[in-house]
């Protein structure tokens, strides 16, 4: 490969100072994943897989509320676990960790693919508008296995880079074994998904290229070797717990196929059909990114990008983009493995522009718009919190004036075209901006509206260690919540008739009712002709619609109702 090839864009020597974008990122992240609790809809559910992950079965079986949990392999669930472990004890923030760990991981890998094709400036751009792109940022920063699955991805599509376009033959074998490697790494995060999307990024490259028989060297014989060992090691694990194969059934056939084929049976949620549910959500998740695409593709056809350059991004993003259209179930998170490659394609036209070449009017309206947008969130968000609270708040106000004098630096070098300084500018502004709404913001929103911490916390104050604690008919958050807060495990009914069956037995249980169908009485989730016998110990509300019920079976009605999260009653709530 020659040297023009990697310096595409690159005009003179460069020596970015790249330690401030990583101690910018890093602490940027810190903000976003401390002072609040866990969050719905996932964050419970996956921060108390990871406290269970061994307790009931072996390490490769996943459980929730002591049930077998089988939708995913259980990468995430280790790693948070060995964050517990450095942390001393489960919390909100040692569940997120990993996440964040891993985003910045993926923006790495982004940088050096995009560093490597397309030159210095670039692979920072790439770095930048992955991993603070509005999705990867947002998702980064919550207790999700999304994130380890897109780092997967990423490490795949870089070592197929090497691989498949080597300087020499070191570079060659490393970048397979990277490429293998990530691809059984991608199956633990997520399943067979995360095999797919490199698969299709290989198959896309070879097929362009011609190099039809590049599939049956023996390097990829034997990486394909050691992916299916890598994914017959777990399942032989699985059917070693159950021998009667109900854990591969399970994970195999109702996470896997029926979550994929759309006139399959799947009963989860989050069933769509439709071709255009990704595109607008692409466009939101990309931002900033969002607005430069039409820019960089009049750049790459302008200076004929050559294939090699564009193949593997390319076809990362494009196969992967129709391979989660083609799923028959759709989330704006699936779209995580995809931004990598969406910022390698921007990134050289960001690096051209840092220089001052192709801009054009348009983008210099871009520019304006967006930086005096960031400007005012940045400078606002933590006035409107302190006049919200009506409150002063000291370090608020510091990231307030700090704010403005970065918009001041920022808009000032745009005026007068300095481009390398504005794209600095406009780069630590974007990092002000996330850092003041978050920081003045996620904590009251926690408070007030997300957290279900007091549920829990009250659950292990009022429920004696010995006594029966039942939930009825629980989602997935509930079973989550309770033995994550209370440190056991709680008894599920689903059925009416059987919760019935439980209060006509000698005892007096406590029981947790979720209403969350925004009935006009939240407590009608209770049976009428049982609400005498279960009156209210404790109420809260998330969400704003999200009621949790603690209530203990006793002969007659005293206890008051005791309720948080800041929210108007339900009605009669005054006395159960």
């Amino acid at each position: 490969m020659t040297r023009k090839r990697a310096l595409l864009v690159r005009t003179r020597d460069e020596r970015v100072p790249r330690c401030w974008l990583v101690i910018a990122a890093v602490a940027t992240y810190l903000v976003g994943i401390v002072d609040h609790d866990l969050w719905t809809p996932d964050e419970p559910r996956e921060a108390e897989i990871a406290r269970e992950i061994g307790l009931v079965h072996g390490p490769f079986v996943e459980t929730l509320n002591g049930e077998p949990f089988l939708e995913k392999p259980p990468l995430y669930a280790w790693l948070a676990r060995l964050s517990y472990a450095i942390a001393g004890e489960a919390t909100a923030t040692a569940a997120r960790i990993p996440a964040a760990i891993l985003s910045l991981g993926t923006g790495a890998f982004a940088w050096l693919l995009a560093r490597r094709l397309f030159g210095g400036r670039a692979g920072i751009a790439a770095f930048f508008l992955t991993a603070f792109g509005v999705e990867v940022s947002h998702i980064g920063q919550k207790a999700i296995l999304d994130p380890a699955l897109a780092f997967a991805v990423a490490g795949a599509g870089w070592g197929l880079e090497l691989g498949l376009h080597p300087r020499n033959d070191r570079e060659r074998r490393w970048g397979w074994v990277a490429f293998y490697g990530f691809a059984a790494l991608g199956f633990y995060a997520k399943g067979l998904i995360g095999i797919a999307f490199p698969a299709l990024a290989f198959l896309g490259c070879i097929a362009w290229e011609r190099r039809f028989g590049e599939p049956f060297r023996l390097t990829h014989i034997l990486g394909g070797s050691f992916v299916l060992v890598a994914i017959g090691a777990w399942l032989f694990a699985l059917w070693r717990e159950d021998p009667t194969g109900g854990f591969l059934r399970e994970f195999v056939i109702e996470n896997h196929l029926h979550r994929f084929v759309t006139s399959a049976g799947y009963e989860g949620g989050h069933r769509n059909s439709s071709p255009f549910f990704y595109f607008p959500r692409f466009l939101g998740g990309f931002v900033p990114g969002t607005f430069f695409l039409v820019h960089a593709a009049i750049f790459h056809g302008r200076r004929r990008t050559p294939w090699r350059n564009l193949g593997v991004p390319l076809a990362w993003f494009a196969l992967g983009f129709v391979l989660l259209t083609l799923a028959g179930t759709k989330r704006d998170l699936y779209l995580l493995p995809l931004f990598a490659p969406a910022a390698i394609l921007v990134s050289p036209w960001v690096a051209a522009a840092s220089h001052g070449e192709h801009i054009d009017r348009w983008a210099i309206a871009i520019f304006w718009a967006g930086s005096v947008t960031l400007a005012a969130f940045a400078c606002l968000a933590p006035i409107a919190r302190m006049i919200w609270d009506g409150v002063f708040l000291p370090l608020a106000t510091i990231g307030a004036i700090g704010s403005a004098a970065v918009s001041c630096l920022a808009l000032r070098a745009l005026a007068r075209r300095a481009w390398h300084r504005f794209f600095a500018g406009a780069a630590v502004l974007t990092l002000a901006a996330y850092a003041s709404g978050a920081g003045s913001w996620i904590g009251y929103i926690d408070r007030h509206h997300k957290s279900m911490r007091p549920f829990g916390e009250a659950a292990a104050r009022l429920v004696p260690a010995d006594a029966r604690l039942i939930l009825f008919d629980p989602d997935e958050t509930t079973l989550a919540i309770v033995p994550f807060y209370t440190g056991r495990f709680a008894e599920r009914i689903d059925e009416e008739g059987d919760l019935r069956r439980i209060l006509a037995e000698p005892g007096e249980p406590y029981v947790v009712f979720l209403e969350k169908h925004r009935r006009a009485d939240p407590r009608s989730v209770i049976p009428s002709d049982l609400s005498p016998r279960l009156p209210i110990l404790f109420a809260h509300v998330s969400a704003g619609h999200r009621w949790l019920f603690l209530a203990r079976e006793v002969e007659e009605a005293t206890s008051p109702l005791s309720q948080t999260q800041g929210s108007d009653p339900p009605p009669g709530s005054g006395s159960p």
